[in-house]
């Protein structure tokens, strides 16, 4: 189910808990973490392609957000800037592994599901479905997911990823138009090609 966007009222909220935060009420952040944990892991989950990986992530994102939270600019979006945060470390860890793997000479194989919570019950489409969308480059990929399964706008997703709307719709575009085309002639779940 897609996440909605941040209404003004979520806003004046999570800016609430930043202020209690920032006043000292440690504890405050627990609301942050309880509020977000789940989507910042879906999204390190659909880049980085291993669960625990992804946990360390977000893990580390939720710990540079509390040392940081001085640092946001009340009146933004603060969903959208923790999300671009996750992103940021998620990268970094890819970055390293791709430099521990060319150390090592052995590619990483992880057949994690990807949008597993919008493919459920799709039987034997969901090896299918996930495969191709490993086939899609990151970019296109995290877009098409923010977009799909956490409902964020392309001016959201262009702000997490740090790239133009335009640069967004196009993405979202050629992953829709890549998986079209390598489905032509096969049926699959028809509930998880909703675009």
């Amino acid at each position: 189910m897609p996440s909605e966007p941040a209404t003004s009222e979520q806003t004046e909220m999570d800016e609430g808990i930043i202020r209690r935060c920032l006043s000292g009420e440690t504890e405050a952040f627990e609301a942050i973490v309880e509020k977000y944990q789940s989507s910042l892991l879906a999204l390190a989950i659909q880049l980085l392609r291993d669960r625990e990986e992804a946990r360390d992530a977000v893990q580390d994102s939720l710990v540079q957000v509390y040392m940081h939270l001085n640092r946001f600019i009340m009146g933004r979006n603060f969903r959208t800037w923790i999300h671009s945060i996750t992103y940021k470390r998620c990268l970094d860890r890819i970055r390293k592994r791709k430099t521990f793997q060319k150390y090592l000479s052995s590619p990483r194989i992880n057949t994690e599901d990807l949008f597993t919570h919008s493919t459920e019950g799709c039987g034997p489409g969901l090896e299918i479905w996930s495969s191709r969308l490993q086939k899609l480059n990151t970019k296109e990929r995290l877009s098409l997911y923010l977009t799909i399964s956490e409902g964020y706008s392309v001016k959201e997703i262009a702000e997490i990823i740090s790239c133009t709307e335009s640069t967004v719709r196009v993405h979202v575009h050629r992953a829709k138009n890549k998986l079209r085309s390598s489905m032509r002639g096969e049926k699959l779940c028809a509930n998880s090609l909703s675009f």
